[in-house]
């Protein structure tokens, strides 16, 4: 903060209350004193449950770039023997920042991450085949404008997930039947993560390479954010009994859930400290 150096000749009759001065630097206060102690009551959440067990067997994994047979191949090792023990806040994280790939291996990713009730949140770009990956998340969460959809389109795509060329399935029967083939797909799939099946019309009617970046309502309306309802209710049980935990209600859980992208986003390089900033999103009495 700069402090302005004729402060200290200013008279006292005009230090008053509602003086521009004042108000200046009673936000300058008010700003350095909120973020020292957000930062202060993050480091406190490292130390304070660094070496608890609850919280050490939290396993996050960061999914960046385009969505690939390479993705999930290293999504399979990543999970190799894991067992979700399903601690406050999650058992595990997933953290996406991808602008989409390969609609068809994000939707064996999805169904991983469903498997392994992981909690998959999007603090960055989440566009195509990302957001189909995002639906897999027993919790599902991002921050404003990260989540882009478009219409399934073919295409020739090499392992690491850059598209080679794009397939025009209008002149061939055959591209038309397997496009057709996707939509029928994608829509079982939606059906399946319980997200809301209209997500689709909305899809469809944006073709690539257009992207509809969805806003925080619709994000809700279409439940591409929110909670998979079993697990909330079993969640809101579970942390009402644990005796590391305040009491909580299942609106206030969902709520406190919701806003951890925009809240935690500033500790998202360290997974120590996201986990931290996530727990005390929730505990916090």
């Amino acid at each position: 903060m700069r402090f302005n150096s004729q402060l200290s000749t200013i008279k006292f009759r005009h230090w008053m209350p509602y003086s521009p001065v004042f108000m200046h630097a009673t936000a300058e206060l008010h700003r350095i004193i909120s973020g020292t102690l957000f930062l202060v009551c993050m480091m406190w959440c490292v130390l304070a449950y660094a070496n608890d067990p609850i919280t050490s067997d939290t396993r996050v994994i960061r999914i960046t770039g385009a969505i690939s047979s390479q993705t999930l191949s290293k999504l399979n090792a990543d999970l190799a023997g894991f067992r979700n023990s399903d601690p406050v806040p999650a058992g595990l994280v997933v953290l996406l920042n991808s602008p989409g790939g390969d609609g068809d291996i994000a939707m064996q990713m999805g169904r991983l991450l469903r498997k392994h009730r992981a909690h998959v949140m999007a603090l960055h770009q989440c566009d195509s085949a990302c957001a189909i990956l995002l639906m897999g998340g027993v919790v599902r969460a991002a921050i404003s404008g990260a989540i882009g959809v478009h219409a399934g389109r073919l295409t020739v795509m090499a392992d690491n997930g850059s598209v080679i060329r794009e397939i025009d399935a209008n002149r061939n029967l055959g591209h038309a039947f397997q496009l057709a083939t996707y939509n029928r797909d994608i829509r079982q799939y939606i059906h399946e993560m319980g997200i809301d099946h209209a997500l689709l019309d909305l899809m469809l009617a944006h073709p690539a390479p257009d992207v509809y970046k969805l806003n925080a309502s619709e994000l809700r309306r279409y439940q591409l954010t929110g909670f998979n309802e079993d697990y909330l209710n079993k969640r809101t049980l579970e942390l009402n009994s644990n005796p590391w935990t305040h009491p909580i209600t299942r609106t206030e859980l969902f709520k406190r859930t919701m806003s951890v992208p925009d809240r935690c986003h500033r500790t998202e390089s360290s997974n120590t400290q996201f986990i931290a900033c996530y727990r005390w999103t929730l505990i916090r009495h």
